[in-house]
């Protein structure tokens, strides 16, 4: 596809480029965006809310399976 450069210069861009030009274009919009900032704030404060879940049902099953194995010896 040709575009326009400065005055009259037309150069032709490949298909990726155009892509490319596209993203950086979404990108920069979604940047200079303050809901799209407010998106992105959330989804970090969702990110670790999930880290620290998983890290203390980790914790909780290795303490759960503990006391079974100590019950279970007691047991035997």
């Amino acid at each position: 596809m040709a575009r326009a450069i400065g005055g009259s210069e037309t150069q032709t861009l490949s298909h990726r480029e155009e892509l490319d030009m596209s993203f950086l274009q979404t990108l920069q919009r979604f940047a200079s965006n303050e809901q799209g900032m407010e998106t992105v704030e959330w989804a970090v404060v969702a990110a670790l809310i999930v880290a620290g879940l998983v890290a203390v049902i980790t914790g909780l099953g290795t303490n759960v399976t503990n006391k079974f194995n100590a019950l279970q010896t007691a047991t035997t």
